[in-house]
């Protein structure tokens, strides 16, 4: 699968395929072609990778650079849903429209002088 720049990520592992190293990603707005690369927990200056020259590296990949990085995996946490024991009610449909108080905006009529701009003296 060819890698698109908008699916880049800071800090993700990546294998160079024209070196066979393991590259993190440190800056994937370079340009549109290449991507600025270090080793992974290095103290290395940034170098500039062709984006067609990476390929994103898989879980065995990133399982070995863990373990010789010493570094323990992150172990995925299962989240177990129990439903409630008992939900509340569901509410009650009206049959009656509630009654709005009427306003009536005839009743009292604004003033035309009001309306009419202000007189100079």
């Amino acid at each position: 699968m060819k890698l698109k720049m908008k699916n880049m990520r800071n800090g993700s592992l990546y294998v160079d395929t024209v070196s066979g190293d393991m590259v993190r990603v440190r800056n994937h707005n370079l340009n549109t072609s290449s991507v600025a690369v270090t080793p992974p927990h290095a103290d290395a200056p940034l170098q500039a990778v062709k984006l067609s020259h990476l390929r994103k590296a898989n879980d065995d990949e990133v399982e070995q650079y863990l373990e010789e990085a010493g570094v323990a995996p992150k172990k995925k946490e299962t989240v177990s849903y129990a439903p409630p024991q008992s939900l509340p009610p569901l509410p009650v449909p009206q049959t009656e429209k509630p009654k709005l108080p009427s306003v009536n905006f005839k009743a009292s009529p604004v003033p035309r002088s009001a309306y009419s701009p202000p007189q100079e003296a």
